[in-house]
């Protein structure tokens, strides 16, 4: 009875996480990248992901459509909290817990939502030691002087407000559905253990 609503979701989530890649590989050859950009790139590169099974979950449930549609944009939420907290870790986490080199979206000259803000605020001569850094060959060097540069501009604090925003908005619309609070409860204990992991 549901199988055709599933495949649906199942069908265009499929084709958006395909899409959001592609842009995440276009970004490094496209100088114009805004957050806007950023974001919806993660959005259908991670958000949808998380979005769709719970979806598809709670369209085999046999949750109301407007449940559905709160429970999607709840994922969505905790998707884009999960992914700018995932940037964080990357730049400024500790890779003993991470389990990856600290520092490699750097080396990779990656355009993520810190790099794309650096961009945006530095001055001309902060921008002049960014540019300066792009074809650094030595890595530890550039991690260094990028990391603290992004310190100086304080992105590590913009960043953990932008994810803390989207994770409290996830939460709202949690709360928005009109379910008993006690079966929202594994959903927010998912929630919580995403938003304060270290790895």
């Amino acid at each position: 009875e549901c199988l055709p609503q599933v495949l649906d979701t199942f069908n265009t989530t499929a084709l958006e996480v395909c899409i959001g890649q592609q842009q995440d590989m276009d970004f490094q050859s496209q100088s114009d990248v805004s957050v806007d950009n950023y974001i919806e790139m993660i959005r259908l590169k991670t958000s949808v992901l998380l979005g769709g099974c719970m979806k598809i979950g709670s369209i085999i449930s046999g949750a109301s459509e407007e449940d559905q549609k709160r429970l999607y944009d709840f994922a969505i939420a905790l998707g884009l909290s999960f992914q700018l907290w995932d940037d964080y870790l990357d730049t400024f986490g500790d890779g003993s817990k991470t389990g990856k080199q600290v520092g490699g979206d750097i080396l990779a000259n990656k355009k993520t939502y810190i790099m794309i803000r650096a961009i945006e605020l530095a001055s001309a001569e902060q921008k002049a030691t960014l540019n300066a850094q792009w074809n650094n060959e030595n890595p530890i060097e550039k991690i260094d002087v990028v990391t603290s540069l992004f310190r100086s501009l304080q992105l590590d604090t913009l960043l953990k407000q932008q994810v803390n925003d989207y994770y409290q908005l996830a939460l709202q619309r949690l709360d928005s559905m009109s379910i008993p609070s006690a079966k929202k409860e594994s959903l927010r204990q998912l929630a919580q253990a995403l938003h304060t992991r270290e790895y």
